[in-house]
């Protein structure tokens, strides 16, 4: 809501058209982005408290943590993200393409999601350490700001 109506007035969208519409892919993509973060905390945190240690020793199968733990995160994230749609529906997005390229793009968002907690999982596992993991989040966060989305990229240094 900052974005479309408190940044939206001073933004340009290329070729024209409404900012809010042009606003919420851009949003998708960072909530996709940002499930490395809450993962590798996770898997971080996991090791670090022995828990991986302690399930290694049981007869479970040694990706079903793992497994657990990003497909927790998946349902989590469709959660988030229809409640983000309904809230940029609210605010003047719509799918122009229709219900079926909607919801192949949020098919594609949740792959994407998917993947990212892989790649949180693999960073957690191998930093060992929750409060590193911590601190390796506020280097990934601004990756996912790095898009013409929210600002014009003509004004960002080169």
């Amino acid at each position: 809501m900052v974005f479309g109506y408190v940044f939206g007035s001073a933004i340009q969208v290329p070729g024209g058209g409404d900012y809010r519409e042009f606003l919420m892919p851009g949003l998708f993509a960072m909530v996709a982005t940002n499930g490395i973060m809450p993962t590798m905390v996770g898997a971080a945190r996991d090791i670090g408290r022995g828990v991986t240690d302690r399930l290694r020793s049981m007869p479970v199968s040694r990706t079903g943590l793992l497994l657990g733990q990003t497909l927790a995160d998946l349902l989590v994230s469709l959660v988030v993200l229809a409640l983000l749609a309904l809230v940029g529906l609210a605010a003047g997005w719509r799918a122009r393409h229709g219900a079926a390229g909607a919801l192949e793009a949020f098919a594609l968002l949740l792959l994407f999601r998917f993947v990212m907690t892989w790649v949180g999982t693999l960073l957690g596992l191998l930093v060992g350490k929750e409060e590193a993991a911590g601190q390796l989040s506020v280097v990934v966060f601004p990756l996912a700001m790095l898009t013409n989305a929210y600002v014009p990229t003509g004004g960002m240094p080169g």
